[in-house]
């Protein structure tokens, strides 16, 4: 540690990382059937990482299990979690990679579908992400 006037010092540095993350989240229809309805949702990940990546999904507006469910379209790479730190309504993505993988976009394609049930209110479901 430098010494200014036989006073020890210290300094911070404060890195600040702010790139955008490399992720988007897409559905195509805007409003589906109340019971039974299906969309797709898509969620994507561009990076050059070599190591698998798990994205937290977030999702506010409804109640998985009563009035939705979430599952996973397709498998290539990609798994869905709903166990341990994730649930049906949190789940997680892990987006795996291989060691020969070459950067690029990776997709999850998720199928929402809404449940029958007794709550006739419309519901508006919100996606949001963290990344691990």
């Amino acid at each position: 540690m430098p010494k200014y006037r036989g006073l020890d010092c210290s300094r911070l540095v404060y890195v600040l990382d702010n790139d955008p993350l490399p992720i988007t989240i897409a559905a195509p229809d805007t409003s589906i059937a109340r019971a039974g309805g299906t969309t797709e949702v898509t969620v994507s990940l561009k990076t050059e990482r070599r190591t698998s990546v798990t994205v937290a999904l977030n999702v506010v507006g409804a109640t998985a299990g009563k009035h939705y469910e979430l599952t996973l379209k397709n498998s290539n790479n990609v798994t869905l979690i709903t166990n341990g730190t994730y649930s049906p309504q949190n789940p997680g993505i892990r987006f795996n990679r291989h060691a020969n993988h070459h950067p690029e976009t990776q997709k999850a394609v998720l199928v929402l579908r809404t449940l029958p049930n007794s709550d006739p209110v419309e519901r508006t479901l919100v996606f949001t992400h963290d990344a691990d």
